[in-house]
């Protein structure tokens, strides 16, 4: 069986298998490549990914064009904001540009030691995304 996603041919490998062959260009394997290095990631779990962006989110994340849902504070983090709302030991942002790197850091460490852990990889990798806000 065949199929056509995004201009590519995509083959099962079997009757009933799950594996796909994917065939790319050099420079988009090298992209991708370059881009599962820096985010920690396997190709597979990018290729899904991928595809389940592609449709829509089929795997129980929101898909393109849909609204986010309002974020709410969680009850654990209010009683925490006080000792925030009164800083007083300088810049508040050079603070959490710190906590951030920390729990990044702590994230890609249990990601690696716990990788059956449900959540552990997709919280590295939200946490992952927010980096360019703390360069």
């Amino acid at each position: 069986m065949t199929l056509g996603i995004l201009g590519h041919k995509i083959r099962m490998a079997g009757k009933g298998s799950k594996r796909l062959s994917v065939r790319l260009d050099k420079g988009r394997l090298q992209r991708l490549q370059q881009h599962c290095q820096e985010a920690g990631i396997d190709l597979s779990r990018a290729v899904r990914q991928a595809v389940d962006a592609h449709l829509g989110g089929s795997s129980g994340s929101p898909g393109q064009g849909s609204p986010s849902p309002p974020l709410a504070l969680p009850d654990e983090v209010l009683p925490l904001t006080p000792k925030y709302l009164g800083w007083g030991n300088g810049d508040l942002r050079k603070h959490f540009r710190s906590r951030y790197l920390d729990l990044l850091a702590e994230s890609y460490v249990c990601k690696k030691h716990y990788p059956r852990t449900p959540g552990m990889q997709e919280a590295y990798e939200s946490l992952r995304q927010l980096f360019p806000y703390f360069r």
